[in-house]
């Protein structure tokens, strides 16, 4: 299954870590916005636009979009996630919010298209369809 993989930009390593474990599990990451992130500061706005271009073209093109929720994400109202998160409505796409660090507290929460789920292997079971 094609996968976006959306979380908090401000722990990369555990991003790269949870999307090796979805590839892991033989699905495909449909745009790692985590290679060249570190530079993100020093971009060029024509860097910038590509960027924010291929992180959307990532949700458009997955058959779904798993949202591993983390402390840091509530400090800044999910950001980056929550634009991730409403493409991802708007094109019907479904979305997994992994509620294993933190939960989603917002009224979305409650769209159809979004399922919660208390850890990352509870995500994959869904991907596989082992959970509904």
């Amino acid at each position: 299954m094609r996968i976006y993989f959306s979380t908090t930009s401000r722990d990369l390593p555990k991003a790269k870590a949870l999307m090796r474990r979805i590839e892991e599990a033989g699905h495909t990451i449909t745009f790692d916005w985590t290679i060249g992130r570190e530079d993100e500061h020093t971009m060029s706005e024509a860097e910038l636009t590509a960027r924010a271009i291929y992180d959307i073209d990532g949700v458009r093109t997955a058959d779904l979009v798993i949202v591993y929720m983390q402390p840091k994400m509530a400090d800044k109202g999910m950001t980056g996630a929550a634009i991730e998160m409403g493409a991802a409505l708007v094109m019907r796409t479904p979305v997994v919010v992994v509620e294993e660090e933190a939960t989603f507290d917002h009224f979305f929460k409650h769209h159809t298209a979004i399922t919660k789920v208390p850890t990352m292997q509870d995500a994959l079971d869904v991907v596989e369809g082992k959970k509904p």
